[in-house]
C-alpha cells in the first residue's frame, strides 16, 4: 500500500483503505490508520494539484461523513489548509470549506481562515448571488 501511494495511486489506496478500515472485520491497528491518513492527504493533494474543484468538494463532503474509526478529526486541519487555495477559485468549494471549518476548527483557526482574503472574497461573492 505504501508503495502504491508513493507511485501516485492515491485514489486507489484511499478508497481501498476507507473500505477496509470501516469494515467490522477490517484491520484496527494504528499503522493502518496512519496509512489511511497519509492516503487521504495525498489523494486530496493530487486533486488540488489537478485543480479538480468538483473532486475536492466531493472529497471534503465524504471525509466529513466517514466512520469514527477513521479518526479524520486528526487530519481535518491539514485537509482544510490543503484545499483552501483552491476554494478561493470556486464558490461551491468555498462554501463547503466554510461549513467544514465552522464545524471542525477552533475559533481562532476559523477566524484565521476567514481572514484569507481571496477565500473570503469568493465566499462573499457566492452568498451575494
Amino acid at each position: 500500500m505504501s508503495n502504491a501511494l508513493t507511485d501516485g495511486k492515491t485514489s486507489l489506496v484511499y478508497d481501498t483503505l476507507s473500505r477496509w478500515l470501516t469494515n467490522p472485520l477490517g484491520p484496527r491497528s494504528k499503522p493502518w490508520l496512519l496509512l489511511f491518513h497519509r492516503a487521504a492527504l495525498a489523494h486530496l493533494e493530487a486533486l488540488v494539484k489537478a485543480r479538480n474543484t468538483a473532486g475536492v468538494n466531493t472529497f471534503l463532503q465524504q471525509i466529513t461523513r466517514t466512520a469514527p474509526t477513521l479518526e479524520t478529526e486528526r487530519i481535518i486541519h491539514q485537509v482544510i489548509e490543503k484545499a483552501l487555495p483552491l476554494g478561493a477559485e470556486d464558490t461551491a468549494l468555498a462554501q463547503t470549506l466554510f461549513l467544514l471549518a465552522a464545524a471542525e476548527l477552533q475559533v481562532n483557526d476559523f477566524q484565521t481562515i476567514l481572514r484569507e482574503r481571496p477565500f473570503a472574497q469568493r465566499l462573499r461573492s457566492g452568498w451575494r448571488g
